[in-house]
């Protein structure tokens, strides 16, 4: 197993850092724990997003979560993906009550 640190900013992203986020890789499995600000980027440096099997979100802090927005456009609006080659879609793990806070943060910012 390897364990690669992302982010560890604290509730905003240094200069040229990022805030929570860990890439956890085992032999078959990629693991995103935790998605803050300047994750995205960062996980983008070390691997093609598509590669990850599943996300976990400790809690809902924005230095937590909110680059999750900036993943799913791009999982989204990728021109890389079409009917013929959709784009992988990971399984989301979150607390409890996370699925309708998440709706709600898509409709508030969502396109």
């Amino acid at each position: 197993m390897q364990i690669t640190i992302l982010g560890k900013s604290p509730s905003w992203p240094d200069a040229g850092g990022a805030c929570s986020g860990y890439l956890v890789e085992t032999a078959n499995t990629k693991l995103l724990v935790d998605c803050g600000s300047g994750v995205f980027g960062k996980l983008r440096e070390r691997i093609d997003y598509a590669e990850i099997d599943a996300i976990v979100i400790s809690h809902f802090h924005g230095d937590h979560c909110l680059d999750l927005m900036p993943y799913a456009y791009a999982l989204t609006y990728s021109p890389r993906w079409s009917e013929e080659n959709p784009a992988p879609r990971p399984k989301l793990f979150v607390p409890v009550g996370g699925g309708e806070a998440l709706c709600n943060i898509a409709a508030t910012f969502g396109p």
